[in-house]
């Protein structure tokens, strides 16, 4: 199954220099925790997540509205394109420890964004004996499991 049919198409941006309140407002009326950053031509420059503001604002003591994304956003931009398997987006996901990938078009324009949850709506669906949907679940799995772990050692810390 490609990422161009699996994923959400209608995605939010936002400028370098957007503040970080519209940044949040945006995540908040779209439900969603990443907005990818794109330049003058829409091409992705970088991503803001959920735990990239999180982070940005448990260490400055400083409102949302007085930072800009280009000072919190992640680089680089680690994406597929409309035309990957979401099984390739996954082991992405899996190499990279995302939840979340903007998919990328001709120039690096956004043109979606994938999720853990578009891959496994995906294989819940799919036939059992789909050999792809078998491999979803194994990487799934794994994540969840090392997911786990980390948590423990979170909690115990």
């Amino acid at each position: 199954m490609k990422t161009s049919i699996i994923m959400t198409g209608d995605v939010k941006t936002c400028g370098p220099d957007t503040n970080l309140g519209s940044v949040i407002e945006t995540m908040r009326t779209c439900k969603c925790g990443i907005v990818p950053v794109v330049d003058e031509r829409g091409a992705a420059i970088g991503v803001v997540t959920d735990r990239d503001i999180c982070v940005a604002l448990g260490r400055r003591d400083a409102p949302p509205s007085s930072l800009v994304a280009r000072n919190v956003m992640t680089q680089p931009v680690i994406g597929c394109a409309p035309e990957d398997d979401c099984f390739v987006a996954l082991l992405t996901m899996e190499r990279h420890r995302l939840h979340r990938l903007p998919v990328l078009g001709v120039g690096g324009v956004v043109s979606g964004i994938v999720s853990i949850d578009d891959i496994v709506r995906w294989a819940a669906g799919a036939p059992t004996t789909d050999p792809i949907r078998i491999a979803v679940l194994e990487v799934l799995a794994g994540i969840a499991g090392r997911s786990q772990l980390g948590h423990a050692t979170a909690a115990g810390a």
